[in-house]
C-alpha cells in the first residue's frame, strides 16, 4: 500500500494470523495466488471504473464475513447503518449533481490507490518468483513454469497502460512493475513490446519522487537491444537531456551504467540502421513533420 500506516498494520496483521517466521510468508502467498491474479484482473481492468470499483470492495467485503449467529446480529446492524449510508450517498450524488462532486473525488483517490497497490503487490510477487526459481529453471514441480500463471495480467496492454497514467502516483507504481518483469529475461521477452514504447515516452517524466522508480526500469529495459528499436534518436536524446535537468542527482546515480547499454549503432549510425523504424512518440512524429516542411520550403525556393 501507498500510506505507511496502512503496511505497518497489514504486516502486523499477517504476523498475528500467520506467525512471525519468513518461511511462511510465500507458503500463504502462493496458497492464495490464484485469487490473487484473479482479484489483479478485475482492478486492472480496463472497464473497471473508480465508481465501480468502489462497489466492488464493498461487496467482497460483504462476502467475507462470516455468517456466525453474532455475527449475524451484528451484520443486520451494519446493514441498517450501510443503508442509511446509502441514503446518505444518494444524498450527496445529489448534491454533486450540483456542483458538489466530494462522492467522485473520494471514490477516484480510493481508486488510485488501490490500482498503485495491485501494481506494488504484482511487482513483488513476479520479484518474489524470480527469487524463488533460477532464471534458466523454468519449469514448476507440475512442469509448468510460474510465468504462465501471470500471462493473463502481464501480456495484456491493461496493465500496462497506467506508465503514463496522469497520476503521479500510478506510473511510479507501473514503474516497479517494469523494473521487476525486465529484471528476468525470460520475463522480458515476454513483455518488452508492451513496455518499451511506453516508457521511452516516458522519460518526459518530470515528478521528481517518480525519479528512482523511472531509472530503474529505464536501466533494466535498456539491457535489451530490442527495446531500442521503439524510439527515435532525436526524441530520445533530447528526453534523455531534460530528464537530467529535473533530478541531476538521482540521474547520477544511474547515468553511467545507462549510457553503457545503449548501442554505438543507435546514437551514430545513418538512419538506415536497424535500431531506426517508424516511432509512435509524439516528439518524433513532430519532428518528423517539421523536416517534411522544411524540404517543402527548399524545393518551392
Amino acid at each position: 500500500d501507498t500510506s505507511p500506516e496502512v503496511v505497518t498494520a497489514a504486516h502486523t496483521s499477517f504476523q498475528n494470523a500467520f506467525g512471525a517466521t519468513n518461511s511462511k510468508y510465500w507458503k500463504v502467498v502462493s496458497f492464495a495466488k490464484n485469487a490473487l491474479l484473479s482479484e489483479f484482473q478485475y482492478v486492472l481492468d480496463i472497464n473497471t471504473t473508480p465508481d465501480s470499483l468502489s462497489n466492488h470492495l464493498k461487496k467482497e467485503g460483504k462476502k467475507s464475513k462470516k455468517k456466525s449467529k453474532k455475527q449475524q446480529a451484528a451484520a443486520a446492524v451494519e446493514n441498517d447503518t450501510e443503508n442509511s449510508n446509502e441514503k446518505q450517498q444518494k444524498r450527496n450524488n445529489k448534491k454533486s449533481e450540483h456542483g458538489g462532486g466530494s462522492s467522485s473525488k473520494e471514490n477516484t483517490e480510493r481508486y488510485e490507490r488501490v490500482i498503485a497497490s495491485t501494481l506494488c503487490a504484482l511487482a513483488t510477487l513476479v520479484a518474489k518468483e524470480i527469487e524463488n526459481q533460477a532464471e534458466d529453471d523454468t519449469a514448476n514441480d507440475d512442469g509448468k513454469w510460474w510465468f504462465d500463471a501471470y500471462r493473463g495480467l502481464l501480456c495484456d496492454t491493461n496493465a500496462w497502460r497506467f506508465i503514463n497514467d496522469k497520476s503521479p502516483l500510478l506510473r511510479n507504481a507501473a514503474y516497479l512493475l517494469c523494473a521487476s518483469c525486465l529484471s528476468h529475461r525470460g520475463v522480458a521477452v515476454q513483455v518488452l513490446p508492451l513496455i518499451a514504447p511506453t516508457l521511452l515516452r516516458c522519460m518526459s517524466e518530470t515528478y521528481v519522487p517518480n525519479m528512482d522508480n523511472l531509472w530503474t526500469a529505464l536501466l533494466a529495459l535498456a539491457q535489451y537491444d530490442q527495446c531500442w528499436t521503439y524510439g527515435k534518436k532525436k526524441s530520445f536524446l533530447t528526453r534523455l537531456c531534460n530528464l537530467i535537468q529535473v533530478d541531476i542527482l538521482t540521474a547520477c546515480k544511474y547515468l553511467r551504467s545507462f549510457l553503457l547499454f545503449i548501442p554505438r549503432a543507435y546514437l551514430f549510425d545513418t538512419p538506415s540502421s536497424s535500431y531506426v523504424v517508424d516511432d509512435v512518440d509524439e516528439s518524433g512524429a513532430e519532428s518528423d513533420r517539421k523536416n517534411k516542411k522544411k524540404k517543402k520550403k527548399k524545393k518551392k525556393t
